[in-house]
C-alpha cells in the first residue's frame, strides 16, 4: 500500500505500462496487457491484466492473473525452436523439410551449398514437381509418401 503502481513494475515495462495505461484512461474500453511485476530484487513475474476504464470517475478497475510459468514455458520453447533452427542451418548433412502437399518448408544451408539454390528460392515451392528430375520423380514421391503417411 503507498507505493505507486509503475514502482512495482519491472523496469524494463515501465514506459510501455504507461502508454497502455494513458490509453485506456482515456476512454471506456476493456484491454488486455502483459507485463512483468517486480516480487523482490532480481525475481519477476509475469502477469496479464484485464482493464476496464472508468473515464467519468477517472478509475482504471483491474483483474490480474499470474502468468509466470506459462510465460517461462514459451521462452523455453522458442529457445528450444531457436537452438533446433541453428542446429538445422549449420548442419554439415543437406536437410531439406517438406509439408503435408510436399512443398519445401526448410532449406539449410548445406542443403543450399550442394544444389545452387538459395533458401528464398525454394520455400514454399512443391520439391518433387519442381526440383527432381523426370526420372526419379515417381520415386521420390513414393517414398515421401510413405514418410508423410508415418
Amino acid at each position: 500500500m503507498g507505493t505507486r503502481f509503475l514502482d512495482l513494475v519491472h523496469p524494463d515495462d515501465r514506459a510501455p505500462t504507461a502508454e497502455f495505461f494513458a490509453e485506456i484512461g482515456s476512454r471506456e474500453k476493456v484491454a488486455d496487457f502483459r507485463n512483468r511485476i517486480v516480487r523482490e530484487p532480481g525475481k519477476f513475474s509475469w502477469i496479464q491484466w484485464a482493464a476496464t476504464a472508468d473515464p467519468e470517475s477517472k478509475r482504471i478497475y483491474l483483474t490480474a492473473k499470474d502468468i509466470t510459468e506459462l510465460a517461462r514455458a514459451r521462452a523455453e520453447q522458442e529457445r528450444t525452436a531457436d537452438d533446433l533452427t541453428r542446429l538445422i542451418d549449420t548442419a554439415n548433412a543437406p536437410i531439406i523439410g517438406i509439408d503435408a502437399e510436399g512443398r519445401v518448408n526448410e532449406w539449410n544451408q548445406t542443403a543450399a551449398r550442394i544444389t545452387g539454390f538459395d533458401k528464398a528460392e525454394v520455400l514454399g515451392r512443391n520439391l518433387v514437381n519442381d526440383f527432381i528430375t523426370d526420372d526419379y520423380k515417381a520415386a521420390v514421391k513414393e517414398v515421401l509418401d510413405k514418410a508423410l503417411r508415418g
